[in-house]
């Protein structure tokens, strides 16, 4: 995992315990011909207790991944089972009211600087499909840090 982080574990424990679905990304390759489909995607897929949350693995990249024997029988965030593959289709009770997204940093546009290779930008534009906001309030992130250097206070010698 990339440092600096924010570390995520007890937002999760705590959302599992309060009986929340909580969903994580899981990376996969499409083998996918159509040109507008990149190789490999992102699904976000449902755990199911504390336990599996536990028995996650470290990726490559050290995140905490879902085994991929078990992929078929996880609900997803469009309300199916299993990998979408890039298809769109949502089912009306389904949907995410929250989406922790890494990030390097924002310019002042709220665009995203991130770590990786466009997973989670992507996904949240093949999510808006489905889900359109209903304020731009929705798309844009909430921080509890500053956004640029020169928000921070500036010591003086």
């Amino acid at each position: 995992m990339p440092k600096g982080e924010l570390q995520t574990e007890d937002i999760v424990r705590h959302a599992l315990r309060s009986g929340k679905k909580v969903f994580v990304p899981y990376i996969y390759k499409t083998n996918s011909v159509d040109s507008d489909q990149p190789s490999s995607i992102m699904d976000m897929l449902q755990l199911r207790n504390e336990d599996d949350y536990q028995s996650l693995t470290p990726d490559k990249w050290g995140i905490p991944s879902i085994d991929a024997s078990s992929v078929d029988d996880r609900v997803n965030c469009f309300g199916d089972k299993g990998l979408t593959y890039g298809r769109l289709g949502a089912k009306a009770d389904s949907g995410l009211d929250v989406v922790l997204v890494p990030a390097v940093a924002f310019d002042r546009e709220m665009n995203r600087l991130g770590h990786g290779k466009g997973y989670y930008d992507n996904f949240l534009t093949r999510y808006f499909q489905d889900f359109p906001p209903r304020a731009q309030s929705q798309r844009t992130p909430h921080l509890s840090t500053p956004l640029c250097p020169r928000d921070l206070p500036v010591e003086r010698f």
